[in-house]
């Protein structure tokens, strides 16, 4: 296979260190038959811990796309000041302990999150259904036994059909109806990824390097939306989003 192809001849560069870059490219890596010899890091990785990345028998670290959940929900609340009931949806086998972290942190903002599980994507609108009635609004986790290219389009059409404001998880699904989405900087987490690779490569031990999350992110904004729920978004947060859609 392509992949075999590719790590026999990572192998044969006999590398110092081996970089990752996405989930697939490091579950390749991890199960690669034999193992490869050199320290390995990841990077552009989601939900690293949840993944079982971090569960495995040798040492792994680098630099995730994770938003610190202190981050999302202080948005929310700048957002949303009136918000209290935060509902999103997940499926427990890829987001379950996602969720689990998030809950006391989201109570730390004054905020309640009702979450429902999703055995299989093409639930997900039906299940949303029984949960957008008890929300003063959706937040959203990357998962993909939520969000498909079939799924995606038709939570955000309930969300707007109910009037209800749903923080998304990239431009374009603002572009398509989500009032706000937080945007990661990835030329931050080149740096942080090019950091973490030259300690390992000074010899400092895998496992005393943390995994890093993005410390700066950019706001995506629709206007449009606001003004059809009826939302007043403050006038900072207008002015200081990478993205207005008006």
């Amino acid at each position: 296979s392509a992949a075999a192809s590719t790590l026999d001849r990572v192998r044969e560069s006999t590398p110092s260190v081996v970089v990752s870059v996405g989930s697939l490219a490091t579950s390749a890596v991890l199960e690669a038959d034999p193992p490869l010899a050199a320290p390995i890091v990841f990077s552009m990785v989601l939900y690293p811990a949840a993944s079982g990345f971090l569960r495995g028998p040798r040492p792994l670290t680098g630099a995730s796309l994770d938003i610190p959940f202190e981050v999302q929900f202080a948005y929310l609340r700048r957002l949303l000041p009136q918000a209290r009931r935060v509902g999103v949806l997940f499926s427990p086998a890829e987001t379950g302990s996602v969720i689990a972290a998030a809950r006391p942190i989201a109570q730390r903002h004054g905020l309640e999150l009702l979450s429902e599980p999703v055995d299989e994507p093409s639930r997900a609108p039906l299940v949303l259904e029984s949960l957008i009635e008890k929300v003063d609004v959706l937040w959203t986790v990357a998962d993909g036994g939520v969000f498909t290219p079939q799924t995606t389009p038709l939570l955000l059409l309930s969300a707007l059909r109910h009037r209800i404001p749903m923080l998304g998880l990239s431009p374009g699904q603002v572009r398509s109806g989500a009032l706000a989405a937080l945007i990661v900087d990835y030329e931050e987490v080149g740096r942080q990824t090019a950091a973490i690779a030259a300690g390992v490569l000074d010899g400092r031990p895998l496992d005393e390097i943390p995994v890093t999350r993005p410390e700066r992110v950019a706001l995506a904004l629709n206007l449009r939306t606001a003004e059809l729920l009826d939302l007043q978004v403050a006038r900072d947060l207008v002015d200081e989003a990478a993205i207005v859609v008006r």
